[in-house]
Formats: C-alpha cells, structure tokens, sequence
C-alpha cells in the first residue's frame, strides 16, 4: 500500500514537473523572439510588432514596410496608436488613420530563418511558406491576457500586437501565460525591451497595469 502511494506521489510529481518545463520553455521562447524582433526594428530602422493569437497560441512577428519604412517618426507614431496626433494636436481614431496609411504602408512578416535557433531543424530552409514564420505554444500551454497602452484592461482573446520602434523602445506590455494553475508573466520593458518574468497578478506593477 505505501509503495503505492509512493508511485502515485512521484508519478504526480512527474508530470507537474514536465507541465512546468514546458511552461518555462515556452515563456523563454516568447522572450527570445521578443529580443529578437526589437533588434529587428534598430538595425532596419522599421517599426515592428509581435502578433499574437490568443485562441490558437500562435505568435510571430511582423515588420512595417513602404513608402513609410525609413521615414517614419517613432514619435508621432506612438501618438497616433494611443489616438493623438503630437503635430496636429488633435485626436482621431485609430481605425480611420489605419485606412489612409493602409495604400503607403504594409506589415510582413519577420523571416523565422532570421531567427537562428528559434527556427527548428530544416525549416530555416524553407522558401515563400507564411507558416514556417510563425511560433506556436505547446499544446498544453495558452495565452492568459495581453496588457499595452492601448488596452482598457487586460485582453484575453482575438489577434493582440504590441509595437517595438526603431529607437529601440516598445510599448510597456505584460503577456501572461498559463498552464492550468500555473502562471509566467512576462513584463516587457518599455526602454530596453527586456524581458522579466513574475508568476502570479500580485507581483505586476501598477504602471503596467494602469497605463490610462
């Protein structure tokens, strides 16, 4: 009876403890393509975001092509994702400057080969294929919610972005990820783009939670 009890403690413990590696792996490979996708941003002088599918637990990243590519000011454009022009003083909503801006500038994807060990064995090969760009969480492992300047509160489904600029900031955002009761969430630094890691709500500062 007690070597019973015994296995089903360990094999218990078995699994918790490969539920939580994956939880780890996943979090430290959001926060590499997190680094990544900021140094994208300086060394092309582009604006870039992280994209993120809630539902799917898919992620990647994208970067802002066009006429605006090399010309773009990080500061207007960070007025105008909050819904402030900064040289008009006037406000407008995002929605409607997306659609004058959508003829002049585009996302693309950032290239997974560009990625280095990110990318898995003979995908960083691969010509012309979306997919093979995009990062997924394990299967067991789901996107919680999603905080940036530009939420109310925190999101919890849908596509969700968060903006990286070419002068090497990004917005002040926290990804939370989860796997039954266990938490990693990821603060993002908005003047480094660093990636710290706490694991429950109590822990995440107040300027990352009301940045309204």
């Amino acid at each position: 009876m007690a070597l019973a009890v015994a296995l089903m403690v360990v094999g218990i413990w078995g699994i918790g403890s490969i539920f939580s590696s994956r939880l780890t792996a996943d979090s430290e490979k959001l926060a590499a393509v997190i680094r990544y996708i900021s140094h994208y941003s300086v060394r092309h002088n582009v604006p870039c975001r992280l994209v993120l599918e809630m539902e799917s637990g898919v992620f990647y990243g994208e970067y802002r092509r066009g006429k605006t590519r090399f010309q773009i000011d990080a500061d207007e454009m960070k007025a105008a994702l909050k819904g402030e022009s900064k040289k008009t003083g006037r406000f407008y909503e995002r929605e409607e400057e997306e659609k004058k801006k959508k003829k002049q500038a585009q996302w693309s994807i950032i290239p997974i080969r560009q990625f280095g060990s990110l990318a898995e064995k003979g995908e960083a090969k691969r010509k012309g294929n979306a997919q093979s760009d995009k990062r997924m969480l394990y299967k067991t492992t789901r996107f919680k919610a999603v905080m940036t300047p530009h939420h109310d509160q925190p999101a919890t489904e849908g596509r969700q972005e968060i903006y990286f600029f070419p002068d090497g900031t990004v917005e002040r955002s926290y990804v939370s990820l989860g796997l039954g009761d266990r938490l990693r969430i990821m603060l993002i630094n908005p003047l480094t783009a660093r990636v710290s890691v706490v694991q429950n709500d109590e822990q995440i500062p107040d300027d990352y939670k009301n940045q309204r």
